[in-house]
């Protein structure tokens, strides 16, 4: 069984044992896909840390890290994480020339916080489907 395999039987089981756990796990499910992607493309040439002539390619790993940590960190801060999510990305960002301390650790704390927000919405879902359909 390889690390992702192994992930997602230990995350299924978690789950199983604490429906909070699931929850915030189904909220951010999608992780990096064609949306969260997309998004960003349409986005980083209109964010604060955007440097002048850097393509989305440079950011694209740092955003992909941000989505992707805000699931595996749930409940914790960026700035708890901070360290290992430089690490990540370092590690992932292939031909990147953005360094973490020259845009990467912004773009990736943007993503972050997007995460939290469609966290915050998916809860938020929830708890007016349960209002709104109350049990007699």
């Amino acid at each position: 069984m390889n690390n992702k395999q192994q992930n997602t039987q230990d995350s299924q089981q978690a789950n199983s044992r604490n429906p909070a756990h699931a929850t915030r796990q189904q909220a951010g499910e999608q992780g990096w896909n064609q949306e969260n992607r997309q998004y960003w493309q349409s986005q980083y040439n209109k964010e604060p840390y955007y440097a002048s002539g850097r393509s989305f390619d440079q950011y694209e790993p740092a955003y992909r890290t941000g989505t992707e940590a805000r699931n595996q960190y749930a409940g914790q801060q960026f700035s708890d994480v901070e360290g290992e999510l430089r690490s990540q990305y370092e590690a992932n960002r292939g031909s990147s020339a953005l360094r973490w301390d020259e845009g990467g650790r912004e773009a990736c704390q943007a993503a972050w916080m997007r995460g939290d927000q469609d966290q915050t919405r998916a809860s938020g879902q929830s708890q007016s489907e349960r209002t709104s359909n109350p049990r007699h």
